[in-house]
Parts: structure tokens; sequence; C-alpha cells
């Protein structure tokens, strides 16, 4: 429903100000941030409807977590890589 909503508006924006590109900007940003959170209650849904069938709320939270609902459950390589990399070096201050 609200994507539905924010689909109009962009479209009625981008009609009514055509030189309002900043205003086109936000309305396409607003737009694909309710994507998202539609995608993310999408996958809640679909989880729970899993749960209700299989029972194991630890597929459950898994699979939330890899829709990017919540933390991670498990380490990633990409996430240890992250660590290991050297921190940026700090400016350092002259007196």
């Amino acid at each position: 429903m609200h994507l539905a909503a924010a689909v109009d508006r962009t479209r009625r924006i981008t009609v009514a100000d055509a030189g309002g590109l900043s205003t086109l900007k936000d309305a396409e940003e607003t737009l694909a941030r309710l994507r998202a959170r539609q995608g993310r209650m999408a996958a809640f849904d679909a989880a729970l409807a899993d749960l209700e069938t299989s029972g194991d709320p630890e597929a459950l939270r898994q699979r939330l977590a890899d829709a990017g609902c919540g933390k991670p459950v498990r380490t990633t390589a990409d996430d240890v890589l992250a660590r290991l990399r050297p921190a940026p070096a700090r400016p350092t201050e002259l007196s």
C-alpha cells in the first residue's frame, strides 16, 4: 500500500515540477527505502509462515538474518577479512 502511494506521488511530482530535480531525487530515495522495507517485510512474512510449518525457531532466526533483519547469525569470510584489514591512519595533530 505504501509503495503504491509513493509511486503515485513520484509520478505526480515529476509531472507537476519538471524543474525540481531535488524534489524528484527525494521522492526516488523515499521510494527506494519503501521498496527495501517492503522486501524485508515480505521476508519476515515468509519466515513466519515457514516457522508455522516447521516449528524450528532457529531456522526462522537464520532466515531473517540472511534477509538482513537483525544481526547476522554466523560470521562470514568478509566479516573476518574486514576485521583483519588495518584501520585507516589517524591524522596527527601538530602543536
